[in-house]
């Protein structure tokens, strides 16, 4: 199908419609963080809390448990995505290459864009909550105790580890995950499903590390102590993160329990145009389409996120 003498109009539903068809969940986003709060101030003031305590032996009379708050903001920044069309395009564009750009510069970076976001966070270390950053060797909380959601393993080449050195540091992470306490020196993560995002150059021995029946160690073959025939206790879900920077050498463990991050979405994506009659049309010949949006992220709760490292 081709198309010609197109209009401002017709770019405009170009945007509508690959916006409607935009998965902006999509996936593992939400898995981490749950849905998105809608405010249209811009920001929001969530109250963090620490447990307060959990089931004991009734005493008289009775000890008072208060839950601890922390003060913590969370800010929506606004976002722009645009493309220039020349007008001489809209009239000759006979092969659906302005679709096509629409596609590239405007509805997929929509539709990815809390990916991006997610990960920017926690790659960034961001201070969380406790005024910590996300991942952090001295987090603590009531009578927790300093704890770390920071687990290395070392190894002959960080950048190619194999299947083995995988099924390690998961094992390393879970078991660390599994005893962190709350501020009432109690379990503070209760999952049994966990997400490990890695980057695509660690993707084929993950799969390999969380998947095969057997395993090589050095010169020996055996069993894959990851695998669900042996492991029960928990399941790995793998995402390949594409946004995760290539130089460096970490993967991320969350508990699939949409607690590790908060987003906040003052007002989604809203198309814009510079087109017919404007001035900027008569100065430049040309037409501006784009989308604005309003969203943030930050961290929530840091039990339920682990960085693994090889170093």
């Amino acid at each position: 199908m081709t198309t010609q003498n197109l209009t401002s109009r017709d770019v405009t539903g170009m945007m509508f419609h690959g916006l409607a068809q935009a998965d902006l969940s999509d996936g593992w986003p939400q898995t981490i963080s749950g849905n998105p709060i809608n405010d249209s101030r811009g920001y929001i003031k969530p109250v963090y809390t620490d447990s307060a305590g959990g089931m004991r032996r009734m005493r008289l009379p009775r000890a008072e448990h208060r839950v601890r708050t922390y003060e913590y903001e969370v800010v929506a920044d606004k976002f722009e995505a645009t493309v220039n069309v020349p007008i001489d395009d809209l009239s000759r564009d006979q092969t659906g290459m302005l679709r096509r750009r629409i596609d590239e510069q405007i509805t997929q970076p929509v539709s990815t864009h809390w990916n991006e976001l997610c990960t920017e966070t926690i790659t960034s270390n961001v201070l969380g909550p406790d005024g910590k950053a996300m991942f952090a060797a001295d987090h603590e909380q009531g009578e927790s105790g300093a704890q770390s959601n920071i687990y290395t393993l070392d190894i002959t080449d960080p950048t190619k580890p194999d299947a083995s050195n995988i099924e390690d540091i998961v094992w390393a992470a879970w078991e660390g995950m599994t005893q962190l306490k709350n501020d009432a020196a109690r379990p503070a993560v209760y999952a049994d499903r966990f997400m490990l995002m890695v980057p695509p150059k660690y993707m084929k021995p993950t799969l390999v590390a969380l998947r095969a029946e057997t395993i090589a160690d050095g010169a020996v073959l055996r069993q894959n102590t990851l695998g669900s025939s042996v492991n029960s206790e928990f399941s790995v879900s793998i995402v390949s993160n594409r946004w995760l920077p290539s130089t460096n050498n970490d993967m991320y463990l969350f508990a699939e329990d949409g607690r590790s991050l908060i987003r906040l979405t003052e007002f989604e994506a809203r198309p814009k145009k510079k087109a017919e009659g404007s001035d900027f049309e008569f100065d430049n010949r040309e037409h501006v389409y784009g989308v604005e949006r309003a969203v943030g992220v930050a961290p929530w709760h840091w039990p339920s996120a682990a960085k693994l490292s090889f170093t």
